[in-house]
Parts: C-alpha cells; sequence; structure tokens
C-alpha cells in the first residue's frame, strides 16, 4: 500500500484521513495537556509532534504484538 499511497493521490488522501488524522488527534488529545502542564517545550511544533507517532506505526509492525 505504502508504494500505491505515493502513486495515486486519491488513495494517499483516503488513508491519510482513515489512518493518520484520527492517530493524530488522539495524540494532541495527550501531547496538548502535557504542553500545558509544562511537560513538553511549549514552543515545540505540536502538528509534527503528533504525527510521529501516528507515522510510526504501520500494520504489521506493533511492537506491542511481539
Amino acid at each position: 500500500m505504502a508504494t500505491e499511497n505515493f502513486a495515486t493521490p486519491d488513495l494517499a488522501d483516503a488513508a491519510n484521513d482513515a489512518l493518520i488524522k484520527p492517530r493524530a488527534a488522539a495524540n494532541r488529545f495527550i501531547i496538548q495537556p502535557a504542553i500545558d502542564r509544562g511537560e513538553v517545550a511549549p514552543g515545540c511544533d505540536i502538528d509534527t509532534l503528533c504525527l510521529l507517532p501516528a507515522l510510526s506505526l504501520r500494520a504489521g509492525d506493533n511492537p506491542a504484538a511481539r
């Protein structure tokens, strides 16, 4: 799917909407309070920070399943 993702913009958009955006939103729910409490630097790029865990979880690459 990753190769097809780059070759087909519609598939890339659908994958982003179905997989990446919901995980990023969930991460924001966790990270924003940490920023508010001073546990994460206030000047961080929260958009990128929220995407990192979402992008690292690929199907078949779940360390918790090991």
